[in-house]
């Protein structure tokens, strides 16, 4: 960083703990001044906005006009990227904006006479906007970044992505975010920009990987009694949002707090969730691969696969939600054997080895240890009712 910027984002960067940049940090901010295209992946907690948006805001000038645009894919990711923008853009006089879909609509086109230089948005609300109203100038865009690229990119939004493109000016500069690299970011890669990808394994997350043999039946039972464990706050996957409601209602019925965030819910019922977890006043934030794309929420120790994720990609990103600043995290997977044999064989190209746990008496535990312990309390069990047989025995013969 020059010498003006660090000076400016000082008071932030000590108030927010920071000590030095991470990998991805030191490697995008040369390239990224210099305006080149790049695509670009580190796992999940890695520091990724900050590693674009400090080099860009080095070049964005005040009072100029929209000059960055950032697309992200859901809700809320856009609300979280509009607070981390504007914390380190309001000291440099810069103004972030958040465009999503939910929100009413007068009142955003509203919001854009103030001449942002910064828009968050989503696709979807982006590209509405831009078809009814006249007060977005994408011409004045030096820069566009597609944060979690390769969801954005995927078949299904390429159509929207390349509606937004089409309005930008042809040098813009064009980064792609991720935090892992598939194949259409390997093309994007080749023809329009610069890969880079800071070496560092996941294990450098501070992440244990775990797993609990469960048959399906009983995982909701698996899950309540991990919600009883010491310290307990985590998310937790499913794939299809109506066994994600079903679960959440029986929890509810045992007392056991919990939100949910997926697709079917209103903008208010997923800001009401996201307040919730928070804030701390949940143990478990239901979600989905979807719902939870990018969400960063502070301290969150545990991350919970109900189901199994179906791609090593989709194993990743759910469990770089935990183990962020150097903090430890646990992931925890509840698997049948045939679902721990799959995820193995997933995870064995990532050069992640599960470690087996059981739940025992309100707590997680190595399952051998488990086994022990349940042995040992066996044979005690077996003691003490042998030793119960023989004092009755003995009180007959002196009756006798």
């Amino acid at each position: 960083m020059t010498q003006q910027l660090l000076k400016a984002l000082e008071p932030i960067w000590k108030q927010q703990g920071y000590q030095a940049m991470t990998p991805i940090q030191e490697e995008l901010y040369q390239p990224i001044k210099e305006g080149k295209n790049i695509v670009a992946t580190s796992p999940t907690g890695t520091g990724k906005t900050l590693a674009y948006l400090w080099p860009l805001l080095e070049e964005i000038q005040p009072q100029k006009g929209l000059q960055l645009l950032i697309i992200a894919p859901s809700q809320e990711l856009v609300s979280q990227l509009g607070d981390v923008v504007n914390l380190w853009a309001t000291p440099l006089n810069l103004k972030g904006q958040i465009l999503l879909g939910g929100a009413n609509f007068k009142r955003q086109v509203d919001a854009l006479k103030a001449k942002p230089e910064i828009i968050i948005a989503t696709p979807g609300r982006l590209n509405e906007l831009a078809e009814k109203s006249s007060k977005l100038k994408f011409h004045l865009v030096k820069t566009i970044v597609f944060d979690e690229a390769d969801y954005l990119m995927n078949p299904e939004h390429r159509q929207s992505m390349a509606k937004i493109t089409k309005r930008l000016m042809r040098d813009v500069q064009k980064i792609w975010i991720s935090a892992t690299l598939n194949d259409t970011l390997r093309q994007i890669a080749q023809k329009e920009g610069e890969l880079i990808q800071p070496e560092q394994t996941h294990h450098d997350l501070a992440i244990k990987h775990q797993y609990v043999l469960t048959p399906n039946r009983k995982k909701s039972d698996a899950l309540r009694r991990l919600a009883h464990i010491d310290g307990m706050k985590g998310m937790v996957f499913f794939d299809q949002v109506h066994e994600l409601e079903k679960t959440a209602a029986k929890l509810v019925h045992h007392g056991i707090p919990v939100a949910a965030l997926h697709s079917d819910l209103s903008k208010q019922e997923r800001e009401l969730a996201m307040r919730l977890i928070h804030s701390g006043q949940v143990t478990f934030l239901l979600t989905t691969d979807v719902a939870a794309r990018g969400l960063d929420i502070g301290d969150l120790p545990f991350i919970i696969h109900f189901n199994k994720p179906r791609t090593s990609d989709s194993y990743l990103h759910r469990s770089g939600r935990t183990g962020r600043s150097g903090k430890k995290g646990q992931v925890i997977s509840l698997v049948n054997e045939q679902e721990l044999k799959d995820l193995q064989d997933l995870l064995q190209s990532e050069g992640i080895a599960l470690e087996a746990q059981a739940l025992y008496e309100g707590q997680i535990e190595g399952a051998d240890q488990v086994r022990r312990k349940k042995k040992n309390k066996t044979k005690h069990k077996h003691r003490k009712n042998k030793g119960k047989k023989r004092s009755k025995k003995q009180r007959k013969n002196k009756k006798g």
